[in-house]
Parts: structure tokens; sequence; C-alpha cells
């Protein structure tokens, strides 16, 4: 049986304390993988969350335990979403979520470098425009080229008709939409320009002011282009519920 461990901190101390004690429980050695903890309160957009330091503290948290950690494969606990291309841009291996289902469930579909989006016009929500529905239909995906009741896609699909099917549907999309994003963030990270990538994917997101964040704590932490390129894995995992 294979237990993956984990480790929690909200600043370097905690982590380090963290590291030490699994290290002495491995007789001194560095594990193979380990998990990140505790970053789920640092992603929320809540009031008081940035007490602890929100974003930053999760980018620095996973550079810190990179430089620490530089042959382990790490996981990431619960990020997932758009703070996933930081997550890998900080050299994370892998993460689980599950908001891809859980907006779906609200009615959001996702895109590559876009942010959330709903497909029928409601009070106060962020619909697709003209631009962006011909960009959806391209979609490749099997909730796009479904055939239920002869829609041309799932744009024509009535929520309020059946909900269930067009929630199952929305899941379908989004998983697919973050799957393939995988795929070619793997490759970005082969070819050394995964920052290029999270660059433009996040050039619309509120979260591109983080890679600059990303920028000045990788300084901090002196970790050259080419050490940082050698803990980049080129093979990306996520782990979806």
């Amino acid at each position: 049986m294979s237990i993956l461990p984990t480790i929690h901190g909200y600043d370097e101390k905690t982590l380090d304390l963290s590291i030490r004690l699994l290290r002495d429980i491995l007789g001194g050695s560095d594990p193979t993988a380990v998990s990140i903890g505790s970053m789920v309160p640092l992603n929320k957009t809540s009031k008081g969350c940035d007490l602890v330091g929100g974003k930053n503290a999760i980018i620095k948290a996973i550079l810190h335990v990179r430089s620490e950690l530089p042959e382990t494969f790490v996981h990431l606990l619960g990020v997932g979403g758009s703070m996933a291309y930081l997550g890998v841009l900080c050299g994370a291996d892998s993460f689980d979520f599950a908001g891809w289902v859980q907006k779906a469930a609200y009615g959001v579909i996702q895109l590559p470098g876009m942010s959330d989006r709903f497909i029928q016009q409601r009070v106060r929500r962020k619909c697709l425009t003209t631009e962006e529905k011909f960009k959806f239909l391209e979609c490749d995906c099997p909730a796009c080229k479904f055939n239920f009741q002869n829609p041309t896609s799932m744009l024509d699909f009535d929520d309020d008709v059946d909900r269930a099917s067009a929630r199952r549907l929305r899941s379908l999309h989004n998983v697919h939409v973050f799957e393939t994003e995988m795929s070619v963030m793997a490759r970005f990270i082969y070819e050394g320009k995964i920052e290029l990538f999270v660059r433009d994917r996040l050039k619309s997101s509120v979260l591109r002011k983080y890679i600059n964040v990303f920028r000045e704590i990788y300084k901090d932490y002196k970790i050259t282009e080419e050490s940082y390129q050698k803990f980049r894995s080129t093979k990306l995992e996520s782990f979806l519920f």
C-alpha cells in the first residue's frame, strides 16, 4: 500500500518543521512524493483569508517546498481551476479539486483563458458573448457534440427543462477543458515555456498579478533557471472528484 504524506504550513517555519519530521520518519531521506495541505482556505476570497497570506502564501509555500524537495513529486490538495496554472508554474506536479463539477451545478461553463461563464441569461451573471459562443462551438468534447433531442450544441439545451441533464453536460464539458489544458501545459513545460503559457491563460484573469508575485518570491529563493527547469515535471497529473 502506498501512502502520500501531507505537510501543512502557512509559513516557512511551519513547513520546515513538517519536512523535518517527515524526513525523521523516513530515516533522513526525502519522500518520493508529498502533498501540500491547508491551501484551500488561502485560495478563498472570503473576508479574513488574507490574514494568513492568501494566494501569496500559496505561491510561497509551493516554491518553498519545491526548493527544499527538488526531486520529490509534489501534489496540491484542493487547489485547481485557474489557480492550478499558478500552482504548476511554481512547480506542482499534480493537484485535485472538484470545482469543475461544483461550478457546473451552478450553471457555469469554462473555456481556456476565460473566466467562468453562464449559458443561460440571468440577472448579475456573466454570460457568453457572441464571439465567445463561436469559440464555444469549436469545442470537441462529448458534451458539445452530443445528440440529445437533436440540439446543435449544449448552448441550445434548456436548463429549465431538464436540470440534471444540463448539469451533467456542463460537467463533462468542464472536465474535458481542464484535462485538455493539462496536456497543453505539459507540452509547454517540456519546451521550457510554461511561464509564457500561464501569462497567456491568465491575461484576462484577476490572478494575472500573481505571476509577478511568483517572480519576486522566485528570486528570493535564489532558484536558477537551470534548477527550475530540472525540477519541473514534463508530465502533469490531475485528480478530479
